[in-house]
């Protein structure tokens, strides 16, 4: 059941996108107008999938996010845009995490071109803060963690419709749990696995701006 209710879920979003993408007329004084966007990330539906490959990749193509994943934010000029994202899921059986990020990205192709106000998507970097709550749902004990990541990617706009490929590399965390006699901890963090120090998360966005 809840399989057939993310993909209905991503169904009805790409539906409705392309919808909305085809009906309104599109014009440069209606590209200048539309300052809001809000994005999906199709890959953290299927984090769902418990398979021992599935759970190694899965996650570090969706940026850690599980299940619905949403995102929006606000073009604060032509060259840069304030960004915000959750997502609530289960990573596995005995936990539930919710996430909440916030941060700024910077069009560095648009910055550097010339007719900035020609330019749609391109490369951007940017700066964001996640916050994530795990919950263990046996013992009741949360864990919660601030991480600050970069953010490298491309941004590709047809009409109203984007899509959106990022790098984000995480570099510390603040931890912090309701479990007793445990005491925050932070540190350099560069890496959520053994396999190498240095290990990106890739995310992958579908939206439409409002």
């Amino acid at each position: 059941m809840k399989k057939r209710t993310i993909i209905f879920v991503f169904i009805i979003f790409i539906f409705l996108s392309h919808t909305f993408a085809n009906k309104i007329h599109y014009s440069e004084e209606n590209n200048d107008s539309t300052k809001f966007y809000i994005g999906i990330n199709p890959v953290a539906l299927f984090t769902w999938i418990n398979t021992p490959l599935a759970k190694l990749i899965i996650p570090t193509f969706s940026n850690l996010e599980y299940d619905l994943a949403l995102n929006g934010g606000y073009f604060i000029n032509n060259n840069s845009t304030i960004e915000t994202r959750i997502s609530f899921g289960k990573p596995s059986l005995s936990y539930f995490t919710f996430q909440a990020h916030l941060g700024y990205n910077l069009f560095i192709s648009k910055t550097l071109s010339k007719k900035k106000n020609e330019e749609k998507g391109g490369f951007y970097t940017g700066v964001f803060a996640r916050f994530i709550n795990n919950n263990n749902l046996l013992t009741h004990v949360k864990f919660n963690t601030v991480i600050p990541n970069i953010a490298l990617g491309y941004r590709w706009e047809k009409k109203r419709l984007f899509y959106d490929l990022r790098f984000n590399q995480i570099f510390a965390a603040y931890s912090w749990s309701t479990l007793e006699h445990t005491k925050p901890n932070y540190g350099w963090y560069f890496s959520g696995t053994t396999l190498t120090p240095i290990y990106p998360f890739v995310s992958f966005n579908l939206g439409i701006r409002l």
